[in-house]
């Protein structure tokens, strides 16, 4: 067996030259191997080094010289204000677009100092603020992002850990402003509050009553109410703790796990056990007491005002078993009512009505969320 070994050409590529040397190397040794081996009849074939390859593939990529324009840096970088949600990426046109906040960008506040800090998000998100504003409000210098030592003429974005949506909450809460137009989701709300806790600003400061995180954090509550609960515990927001507890009135408290024991501490998770107790005992106190007896008449003695005691027996008996923390004045209105419809006598429907009446009122002003002490509860009783 004959080789002819054809050198290519000086513009191929050099791993392909290689590859070529490589392998009549290999058909060589192979032949010297056998060299006892008869000489087949068949007519004698050139073989050609090029026969092991095919060049009508396209060459690999990384083969490819990439063409001069290429290696070119983009001459202009243009800024694309957009929603705090998105990434650097390459356009048609090879300039960077790059996403900036809506709300903290370079536009966004014309009457007042321009901002002197940039931030970046962990989705490459640029948010344009005041560096003295953060520090006003973190104790801990941003931790520890700011001030920039050595600060340059050419503002530097800082990188933070927290995506957009995140990062957006809180210079939100930070400026106190509102959130409506973005309406972020309720994890994205209490990542925001791990997230102030993180930089330093006293969440007691920033979320309370009337500032625009603590309305948007009430109006997403009752998606996972124990969630803000928790969250609200370990940082010792009563405010927040409050309202979430109106939501968690119906809650198994069976099912409360020992890592959610740990989050809201011994002093919230007695207040919300409390809750719940707190209002059966009220609701027993005030099922107690039966409907005045009125003298007894011809048409109405002692044997049928024992009928209506017993029937309003067994109507607070059902009401205290079935009933949740979370029961409705109207609901107890409907079932302690219906009693009447059994009654002939119009001094016992009267009796009956006023006491109906009396114990719904109650009912209806009872606290529905926790409280600081157990006396707020029973005072509806007095």
């Amino acid at each position: 067996m004959t080789y002819e070994v054809v050198s290519a050409s000086s513009s191929f590529p050099l791993a392909y030259q290689t590859l070529c040397t490589a392998v009549i190397a290999m058909s060589s040794v192979s032949c010297l191997a056998n060299d006892e081996i008869e000489p087949s009849s068949t007519p004698l074939h050139t073989l050609t080094a090029m026969d092991y390859f095919d060049f009508g593939s396209l060459m690999p990529v990384e083969y490819v010289d990439p063409p001069n324009d290429m290696l070119n840096v983009p001459q202009s970088i243009d800024q694309e204000t957009s929603t705090p949600i998105g990434s650097p990426a390459w356009e048609s046109n090879r300039q960077i677009v790059i996403s900036v906040s809506t709300t903290f960008s370079t536009l966004a506040f014309p009457e007042d100092e321009a901002p002197d800090v940039i931030f970046t998000s962990s989705d490459h998100v640029y948010f344009h603020v005041h560096a003295a504003r953060l520090l006003m409000a973190s104790r801990n210098s941003f931790n520890h992002l700011l001030p920039i030592p050595h600060l340059r003429s050419e503002t530097q974005a800082l990188a933070v850990a927290e995506d957009a949506a995140v990062i957006n909450v809180v210079f939100h809460a930070i400026y106190k402003i509102s959130l409506r137009q973005y309406s972020p989701p309720l994890d994205t709300l209490l990542a925001a509050v791990g997230a102030l806790k993180k930089y330093g600003v006293p969440l007691d400061q920033y979320l309370f009553r009337t500032t625009p995180l603590f309305e948007e954090v009430v109006i997403k509550t009752p998606y996972l109410p124990i969630e803000v609960y928790m969250v609200a515990a370990e940082n010792d927001l009563f405010d927040l703790a409050a309202e979430a507890s109106l939501f968690l009135l119906s809650y198994p408290l069976s099912i409360l796990t020992n890592k959610m024991c740990v989050r809201m501490g011994p002093l919230y998770l007695r207040r919300l056990f409390t809750l719940h107790t707190e209002r059966k005992h009220v609701l027993q106190q005030l099922l107690i007491n039966p409907p005045s007896e009125h003298p007894p008449t011809l048409s109405c003695g002692w044997v049928e005002h024992k009928r209506l005691m017993n029937a309003w027996s067994l109507a607070c008996a059902s009401l205290v078993f079935d009933a949740q923390t979370d029961l409705s004045a109207e609901k107890m209105r409907n079932d302690l009512e219906s009693l009447g419809l059994r009654i002939s006598c119009d001094a016992c429907k009267r009796s009956l009505n006023q006491r109906v009446k009396d114990i719904v009122l109650k009912w209806s002003i009872a606290p529905r969320t926790i409280l600081r002490d157990t006396g707020g509860y029973r005072a509806v009783l007095q």
